[in-house]
């Protein structure tokens, strides 16, 4: 008797890819309105249900919430006319846990009936790649440090907000929050203790703005909260004054007791600009206004603040120049006991050789340029100049 080896190979060949098959595959069969009749090993086992808690019930058993009705009005039209269907289903477990299927749907015909009698289903469980897919969008579209929105997905969400506003008379604020004097913070007590301000800071921001808007970190200790659904620009006000009072509650971190204080610029859709770019520039514009009225403080964009914000510009860049150029100079005056007539020290006065407007006294541009880095560059000078007794009368 002659056995024909390559015949049996191939049916063990087969005979292991079915084992294997059934082991992988999530498999059912249900009549023709939806309830079910048969169920494999691994259906029963990622469901958490017994085969017999299974039989007999419409697969609705399983639904988990996560599809919408569209949904499985279009699935059970496409079998029911006779179509395979294709697609991923999140299901829920006994538990209460979900699951996600990538499913094929087969509905099963007979020849004198024109509709399916009985539907066979094979799925296959995605659920890993479903988390790690939610995982990779999560980091896409949040800030690593605090977890809040970052920039690209302000400007999606802005998108949305705007598309649901359409033609009506709501408004968006967008209000760009940076902190006052944070650089101090790190450098006193560490980047470390810093983070966590900007952990906390975000924390308070997301309490304030609870679901009537959006919260997105920009970078560094620039925040931006997009108010939605707006009717006046005084709930703007009232917000921002409630966010005020919010912000300069003491914190307590690694033991160190830590006041903040925030300048705030805002803009609005429509009336500024119909895109995010330009909303978040003019809130920008409104913010750099805030540092130089004091800090602490809420400035709403106006288009007239246009030429006061160029001015400030300039300004900055001639005293930029100032100091490369060597414009500026002390004057040494000398503190004299009246009594004795003794010299004991002595007092630096900076002046300003303007190379247009002749000398200005300090007055005239340090109140301006004290809310930014400038001034920094500035005393850095006035230190080296008087270490050295630039220049003495």
């Amino acid at each position: 008797m002659k056995v024909n080896v390559q015949s049996l190979s191939l049916e063990q060949t087969l005979l292991e890819q079915r084992r294997a098959l059934d082991e992988a595959a999530i498999v059912s069969e249900a009549d023709a309105q939806g309830n079910i009749t048969f169920v494999n090993d691994r259906f029963v086992a990622i469901s958490g249900y017994s085969r017999e808690e299974l039989i007999g019930q419409n697969h609705r058993i399983l639904n988990s919430g996560k599809h919408d009705v569209t949904f499985f009005q279009d699935l059970w039209c496409t079998i029911s006319q006779g179509q395979v269907w294709h697609g991923e289903v999140c299901n829920r477990k006994k538990d209460g846990s979900l699951y996600w299927v990538k499913s094929t749907i087969v509905p099963i015909m007979e020849l004198c009936n024109a509709k399916p009698v009985r539907f066979q289903s094979i799925r296959f469980d995605i659920t890993h790649e479903k988390k790690l897919e939610e995982k990779l969008r999560i980091q896409a579209n949040t800030d690593a440090l605090t977890g809040v929105f970052n920039r690209y997905a302000l400007t999606e969400r802005f998108s949305y907000d705007k598309s649901l506003i359409g033609q009506s008379d709501k408004l968006i604020a967008i209000c760009l929050i940076d902190l006052d004097n944070f650089k101090p913070i790190n450098d006193q007590f560490g980047h470390q203790v810093g983070d966590k301000v900007l952990v906390m800071l975000a924390k308070i921001l997301n309490e304030q703005l609870r679901e009537h808007g959006t919260l997105a970190r920009l970078g560094g200790d620039e925040f931006v909260l997009m108010l939605t659904n707006l009717s006046k620009l005084e709930e703007v006000e009232t917000f921002m004054l409630r966010l005020q009072h919010a912000l300069v509650q003491p914190l307590l971190i690694e033991e160190h007791r830590i006041t903040l204080s925030a300048s705030i610029g805002i803009s609005l859709y429509p009336q500024h600009d119909e895109e995010l770019d330009g909303l978040l520039r003019h809130a920008d514009h409104a913010m750099y206004l805030a540092k130089q009225y004091g800090k602490n403080r809420f400035v709403i964009f106006d288009k007239s603040d246009n030429q006061l914000l160029q001015e400030l510009n300039q300004l900055h860049a001639e005293v930029r120049k100032g100091i490369v150029s060597a414009e500026f100079a002390l004057y040494y005056q000398p503190k004299v006991n009246l009594r004795t007539g003794d010299v004991f020290g002595m007092e630096a006065l900076l002046r300003w050789h303007h190379p247009v407007h002749g000398m200005l006294p300090p007055m005239s541009y340090l109140p301006i340029i004290e809310q930014s880095d400038l001034i920094i560059e500035l005393g850095n000078w006035i230190i080296c100049r008087v270490s050295t007794g630039y220049k003495l009368f």
